[in-house]
């Protein structure tokens, strides 16, 4: 009898186990598909955020673009900057109906573009979701008065340097070899149409600012045949505040036309300023003060200039006319070293 009530003891134990193992069984088998479920939902989810974060970084990078070459256009003219701006964005892969209208601020020397897109989701939609709106802004502003134009990004010796060299062609280059004297210059209105190189009324071979000089300063030479070609091809630089510059004596009346005649033949006024246009230009700034025939000047700033028209001038003297405009210069930054505005802008900077 007490063998009987062994073995069946042991049989209710065994199949005790038993039913503990199956029911082991069954938890893992919930709790595997549970924490399978969460993997691929994480998974998923993640998946669509990564198509999500790839769209907004090109989104990001155009718009940027975008900003950068249309704030080229600032202040002057805000209608090609927007144009240009749309021109950008649709460029590097967002579509016109993304891109909303720029905007201008600060006296239209900041530009800010923004643009959405709606990003389907694809596994997201086992969660109920349907599309995720990406936005993206991006403003560009005009940087301040640079030290230095022209030239390499490291100055001498840097990456691309060609410093120092002079226009081979017409119209290569826009820094021209004509100095503004700065007390003259601060008495100027952006947007006004000034004289470039003056006449003195009482005299038929003074320059009012430097007796014996006509506001020609030597960057490819002294001959009037390179002041000419100067004029005409321009000169890259770099040329750099506190830099000084020797002045040309004497009127060179003709050169000086020719090289205008040169440079701006067949050219028409657009409607709208253009800072591709020959017609831009860039001259120093020099302090003429007790300059009397050939000297050495000091370089104090950079004087945006668009060239309108030149005459022979009284006695021959090759007049130029034009309007102190702002334009971007390209490949220099901004130092706050330099004072005053003098409508030469460094390379627009990403504010946000």
């Amino acid at each position: 009898m007490s063998k009987m009530m062994h073995r069946a003891a042991r049989f209710r134990l065994q199949s005790f186990f038993r039913k503990r193992r199956s029911y082991a069984k069954g938890q893992v088998a919930v709790v595997a598909t549970l924490v399978w479920s969460t993997l691929i939902g994480a998974m998923a989810l993640g998946t669509d955020l990564g198509l999500i974060y790839f769209n907004w970084g090109r989104m990001q990078s155009a718009t940027d673009a975008a900003v950068l070459a249309a704030a080229n256009y600032l202040p002057n003219d805000t209608v090609t900057s927007a144009q240009q701006a749309a021109y950008f964005a649709t460029h590097n892969g967002l579509t016109s109906a993304e891109v909303d209208t720029p905007t201008f601020s600060n006296g239209n020397t900041t530009i800010t573009l923004t643009a959405s897109r709606r990003v389907p989701y694809v596994f997201g939609r086992a969660l109920g979701l349907t599309y995720g709106t990406i936005r993206v802004r991006a403003s560009a502003t005009l940087a301040g008065a640079p030290k230095t134009i022209g030239g390499s990004i490291g100055g001498p010796g840097g990456v691309g340097d060609v410093s120092g060299k002079c226009g081979t062609a017409t119209r290569q280059y826009n820094i021209l070899p004509i100095a503004v004297d700065n007390q003259t210059a601060a008495l100027w209105t952006q947007g006004h149409t000034y004289t470039l190189n003056r006449k003195d009324p009482g005299s038929s071979s003074k320059w009012p600012d430097a007796a014996g000089n006509w506001g020609t300063v030597s960057l490819c030479g002294t001959s009037g045949n390179t002041i000419r070609d100067t004029i005409a091809n321009g000169f890259y630089g770099p040329i750099t505040v506190g830099q000084t510059l020797t002045t040309q004596t004497g009127v060179n009346g003709g050169n000086i036309k020719n090289g205008f005649q040169d440079r701006m033949k067949g050219l028409d006024r657009p409607n709208s300023f253009t800072p591709t246009d020959p017609r831009a230009v860039i001259v120093p700034l020099v302090d003429f003060s007790n300059c009397t025939g050939q000297c050495n000047v000091t370089v104090t700033g950079f004087m945006a200039f668009y060239l309108d028209s030149w005459s022979n001038g009284n006695a021959g003297n090759g007049q130029v006319n034009g309007t102190f405009v702002k334009m971007i210069t390209g490949n220099s930054t901004a130092d706050p070293s330099v004072t005053g505005d003098a409508g030469v802008q460094a390379d627009p900077i990403l504010t946000n």
